[in-house]
């Protein structure tokens, strides 16, 4: 081990590194180029370099048989091509210099465990990243990345990945296939709702609602003000916990659920039709109704004084329709664009007449509309 750090070295000699050295400290110096005969000590494992003035490393370096490999704070544009033959290198840092690319040929260092590349100017990540099969751990912060790379999805073996303060402004689906993540840092992302909840109750849980394998997932008590749409995507799901949570309403995208045994909506501030749905006919009544590929409606006995707007956003697709004991005094005329309607029942509600916009349906075959209010019947 020789440990010249801390100095104000500007040189270093040829043959002042004995061959059995295999721990090289020179960081904290004024360096700006190392000798090439150091690429000729044949155990050197380990180079610390930091805060000097390089900015590029002898090509002999690439014979080396670096392990660790340290770079950060000094005056590189590019990882220098040396790096790219060092076949051993596990762990490289080259963090606060002025990198402005990372060049392809980082996918050659196969053997890259540990990748620091924060505080740089890095706007992309070349596609050769995702060679590095086995890296664990990549630091991207204070970058200005408009987006997350999209090889980032390919590096399934992370560990650890850091993009706080990036120009990262949203997180996509494929962050869902870092299955193996235990730390991500997204600190100083403008994350919308209900990823900023998330996050703030558990940085992976932004990994979870992306992951298209789970089939259990729990978020309750996290105070999610908003359904994740992003859970649409988890067609596997077969439990979703999200009790005691402050959501008021339901997107489609819980509909495309489809095999969810188990769901527990118990404790959300659910507001019509869903809260009724919860409370007279369960949650999968609650699935059923948000799935809109479905052609049945049922929200019988649900205390309704109108028509929810998203049974009509449902179109012609929507061939049943029961509303049976509500409170009903009319329908929308826009009811006419369910042209595919062929049963409505409407029994004990409060309805002074049949409404006007069921009378255009042409297929209609079955209205069922007893203990209501209605006087007169019309003439066609």
């Amino acid at each position: 081990v020789l440990n010249a750090s801390h100095n104000d070295i500007k040189v270093v000699a040829d043959g002042i590194v004995p061959a059995s050295l295999g721990v090289l400290n020179l960081s904290f110096n004024s360096l700006s180029e190392l000798p090439a005969a150091l690429g000729a000590a044949p155990v050197l494992q380990q180079m610390y370099l930091a805060n000097n003035k390089l900015t590029d490393l002898p090509h002999t370096f690439s014979k080396l048989p670096m392990v660790d490999l340290f770079l950060s704070e000094n005056e590189f544009t590019t990882i220098p091509k040396a790096v790219m033959g060092m076949s051993q290198l596990a762990k490289l840092s080259i963090a606060c210099c002025q990198l402005k690319e990372v060049p392809p040929e980082i996918g050659n260092v196969a053997s890259l465990r540990f990748l620091d590349l924060s505080f740089n100017n890095l706007k992309s990540l070349p596609d050769a990243l995702a060679r590095l099969t086995g890296l664990n751990a990549l630091n991207l912060s204070f970058n200005p990345l408009p987006a997350l790379p999209p090889v980032i999805a390919a590096l399934t073996a992370l560990l650890e990945l850091n993009l706080d303060y990036t120009g990262v402004t949203e997180l996509p689906p494929e962050i869902g296939n870092l299955r193996r993540l235990e730390g991500l840092q997204v600190e100083g992302v403008p994350l919308k709702e209900p990823l900023a909840t998330l996050y703030a109750a558990n940085p992976l849980l932004l990994v979870q609602v992306h992951n298209t394998a789970l089939i259990s997932l729990d978020l309750s008590a996290l105070n999610l003000t908003k359904f994740p749409p992003q859970l649409g995507r988890l067609t596997g799901l077969t439990a979703l916990n999200l009790s005691k949570n402050a959501i008021t309403t339901l997107p489609p995208e819980l509909g495309q659920l489809s095999r969810l045994q188990q769901i527990n909506l118990r404790g959300n501030p659910l507001t019509a039709p869903y809260k009724q749905l919860l409370e007279v006919h369960g949650e999968r009544a609650v699935v059923e109704y948000c799935n809109m590929d479905s052609d049945k409606v049922d929200l019988t006995n649900c205390g309704l004084d109108s028509l929810p707007p998203e049974v009509v956003m449902r179109g012609p697709k929507l061939a049943q329709l029961k509303l049976a004991n509500n409170k009903l005094t009319s329908l929308p005329s826009r009811l006419t664009s369910l042209v595919g309607l062929n049963t409505v029942v409407l029994d004990n509600n409060a309805l002074p007449a049949l409404p006007d916009a069921l009378m255009g349906l042409p297929g209609l075959s079955i209205c069922m509309a007893s203990c209501n209010q209605i006087r007169v019947l019309p003439e066609e």
